[in-house]
Order: C-alpha cells, then structure tokens, then sequence
C-alpha cells in the first residue's frame, strides 16, 4: 500500500511571504528557518494517508463549498515543547472555525486521525528554536487572506522537508 502524508493548509500570498521573510532574518540565529516555499498556516494535519481513502477525501472536499477568510497575526510565540518560533493570531475568525470544523468532520466521517491539538491560527517561522528574540522593530500585523484551500503532501528529502501541493480548491468570497 502507498500512503502519504497529507495536510490541509493555507498559503501566504507574495506580500506576505516576503514579511515572514523578513520577520525570519530579525530571528536570525534563534532556529533553522523554514524556506519560504514551506511557510504556510495548517488547518488539519492527517498524517499517512492510503491512496484509496486519499481519492474519498478529495470527493468529499470537491462536494462542499468553502468560505473565504482573513487571519490578523500579530504575536510571535515560542513553543518550547515543539522547538518552533511562530506568528500566532489572537482570534480565529467565523469562517476559519467553520473551514476547520468542516474539515475534521470528514475527516471523521472517513476514519482519519482527528488532530491531536485544539485549533490555534499560526505560521511556523523557525525550528530547532531555543528562545524568543527581541526584535529590532515593532512586529508588524500580518493579515493574511485566505483564497484557495491547498492539500499538501509531506515529504522527506535528504535537505529536510518539502510540502507538495497536490489540490487546491477555491474559496467562497464571503469575507468574514
């Protein structure tokens, strides 16, 4: 059987990438950056998933219409457990908590790993990070908008991790 790793997630756009860019040199020397082609928010990470569930998975997301957000970060946290420097979100917006509801549910309903954490809105900057840098400059909001849910495939390649997209779906412009 071939299994792949999968996750739901939510890509930054230029503007935004370039801000996590420059928020990543501001940490220099606090962690391993992410490269910026892997900056992304998760929404639900499955884990190893087999091709013939991975083909109901994609039906039942093709089957429901998903509503368009935005996301204000404005925190930089350290999650000392898992060794990463993020930009997290105070809030988590109507739509977004229906996205992500909606995502465990058929999640559920195909017998995939529901996620082992509470839902908490954050962009992964650094790993292996030790502590929280001061900042030279005030940390800036990020407002991320949220157009396309992506469906990525985790893989390991000898220089680390790569996320592939593997589907995309469009979101409904009901900004909320």
């Amino acid at each position: 059987m071939i299994y792949r790793k999968l996750f739901f997630a939510i890509k930054p756009a230029s503007p935004q990438l370039e801000q996590l860019t420059q928020l990543q040199r501001q940490c220099d020397g606090f962690g391993r950056p992410l490269p910026q082609q892997n900056l992304h928010m998760t929404l639900y990470f499955i884990g190893p998933v087999e091709q013939s569930k991975q083909s109901l998975l994609i039906s039942a997301i093709n089957s429901t219409q998903w509503p368009a957000f935005h996301v204000c970060f404005n925190h930089l946290e350290l999650w000392p457990k898992q060794r990463i420097l993020c930009l997290t979100s105070g809030k988590v917006a109507p739509n977004l908590q229906r996205v992500t509801k909606q995502l465990y549910e058929i999640g559920a309903q195909l017998g995939l790993p529901a996620p082992h954490y509470d839902f908490n809105p954050h962009i992964t900057l650094l790993r292996k990070a030790h502590c929280k840098p001061e900042l030279k400059t005030n940390l800036c909001e990020l407002v991320m908008t949220a157009v396309e849910l992506l469906l990525y495939e985790s893989v390991s390649e000898g220089h680390g991790v790569s996320y592939r997209v593997l589907n995309k779906w469009p979101l409904l412009n009901d900004l909320t």
